[in-house]
């Protein structure tokens, strides 16, 4: 394993100027190293774990005038559904939907 050091820019260019006159930048990233700690990557493969996606979609249902876009001072909400990872869910204004939504 190769050691990397971490450098933060704001903490770099605060030691850049305490540093002028110092052309060898190596004294800055031992000075960082100190500071901050150093960091090591390992050489193991990442293309053998297989990501488990989840996902979030949704759609929101409102009153408005025909041919017009809802407008959010005079429209109102009445539906949001909403799917997570495969479970879906509903959620309803019952000012506007009265009757019940059959499963």
């Amino acid at each position: 394993a190769t050691p990397i050091t971490a450098v933060s820019a704001a903490s770099a260019s605060s030691n850049d100027k305490a540093n002028d006159n110092d052309d060898n930048g190596d004294t800055q990233v031992a000075a960082m190293d100190r500071i901050l700690g150093s960091v090591e990557l390992s050489d193991q493969d990442f293309t053998k774990i297989k990501a488990e996606p989840s996902y979030l979609a949704f759609d929101i249902e409102c009153t408005k005038a025909p041919l017009k876009f809802p407008n959010a001072e005079i429209d109102e909400i009445f539906m949001i559904s909403y799917m997570v990872n495969g479970q879906g869910y509903l959620i309803t204004s019952r000012t506007v939907v009265s009757q019940d939504i059959p499963k």
